[in-house]
């Protein structure tokens, strides 16, 4: 009853001034000088191209393949870390220092398949020339060549791991993992002082390309979204591409996986939470509306439209909300203006004429 008495007293105060307000046949007679007492703003009625079905927590996640570990080629003691998670790194810069034995190790066994290689491809040349003039036998010169090409192949295996590490010039023994690629840092799986085995992941790296949100969707909605539909974010409102949607339902959460690749990064990074509104087919006919427009009335919704002299109330029927806008269907037409504000009131001055 306090409410009632309140709102009545908003709208004499609003309505001092102006010619006595009539609600007659679902239709609320204001002036635009009481119009713009109460406040009254309007939005756009729009034919609905898509409609929320649902909105579910999400996590952002980058893509499935923009993750790389890297892992140090030689066993050692972290020396030191020049990186921090979320750097930005180039090819060939230095995530951290190893002080190892092993590749003191293979830089000998680089020097020794260095001369093995070169004694072996003379010799197996000499051999070729003399095969050719049939000072030895064919079968001997294959021999050497075979020999020279199995320490070519070490040579190039043994190039390829040292080529990971990158020498500390004055530090003998001691080595630097470089960044394979552009990238971010994501995370630092070792620390100063610490113990790294061959292999071992140091620094995991992130491509900065676009990221992922990934959801559970209710199976109940399986059909009704199609791989390109998109998807809404809040709070950041960035907008995602359905790029995959699981087959398996999950037999306690009865949901599946999906997965949309973002327009855009804006400040999202990965991990954080978000809410996704999935959207799928509206049927025909429906509208878009501003969620903010549709109001209880008499047991129903309504909307209060703007025309000449005032509002009407049109009952419709809501079929989804998203977190801007409602799709809706009843007797509507793209263009019109639905009021937006001072709802409390026109509720007030339509229930009035009843």
């Amino acid at each position: 009853m306090l409410q009632h008495y309140t709102v009545a007293a908003v709208l004499s105060l609003a309505l001092a001034v102006a010619p006595t307000v009539s609600a007659e046949g679902g239709q609320i007679a204001l002036s635009q000088t009481q119009q713009a007492r109460l406040g009254v703003q309007t939005g756009d009625v729009q034919a609905a191209e898509r409609q929320a079905l649902v909105v579910v927590p999400g996590r952002i996640t980058p893509p499935l393949d923009a993750r790389l570990a890297v892992a140090v080629p030689f066993a050692g003691i972290v020396q030191a870390i020049h990186v921090l998670e979320g750097a930005n790194v180039k090819t060939g810069d230095s995530l951290l220092t190893v002080t190892s034995n092993d590749f003191l190790e293979a830089q000998a066994r680089l020097s020794r398949a260095q001369a093995d290689y070169r004694a072996l491809k003379s010799a197996a040349e000499r051999l070729k020339t003399l095969s050719r003039e049939g000072v030895v036998a064919l079968g001997r010169a294959e021999a050497a060549e075979a020999e020279a090409t199995r320490a070519s192949a070490e040579l190039a295996a043994t190039r390829r791991m040292l080529d990971r590490a990158k020498p500390v010039a004055g530090q003998k023994g001691t080595y630097s993992l470089v960044a394979p690629h552009d990238a971010t840092i994501a995370q630092l799986q070792v620390m100063p002082g610490e113990m790294i085995h061959t292999l071992d992941s140091a620094v995991v790296l992130e491509g900065t390309g676009a990221l992922w949100v990934e959801a559970q969707l209710p199976s109940r909605f399986l059909g009704k979204i199609t791989l390109g539909d998109m998807v809404s974010l809040q709070p950041s409102g960035a907008g995602a591409k359905i790029i995959a949607i699981g087959r398996t339902v999950d037999p306690q959460s009865r949901s599946v996986t999906v997965r949309a690749e973002l327009d855009r990064n804006d400040s999202l990074r990965p991990g954080q939470s978000v809410q996704v509104t999935v959207f799928g087919v509206v049927e025909e006919g429906a509208f878009s509306v501003p969620r903010d427009a549709v109001v209880r009335l008499a047991g129903g919704d309504a909307v209060f439209v703007a025309e000449r002299g005032g509002y009407g109330v049109v009952p419709v029927t809501v079929l989804s909300r998203g977190a801007h806008q409602a799709i809706v269907t009843g007797p509507l037409s793209a263009g019109a203006k639905v009021a937006i504000s001072a709802l409390t009131e026109l509720k007030a001055l339509a229930l009035e004429g009843d």
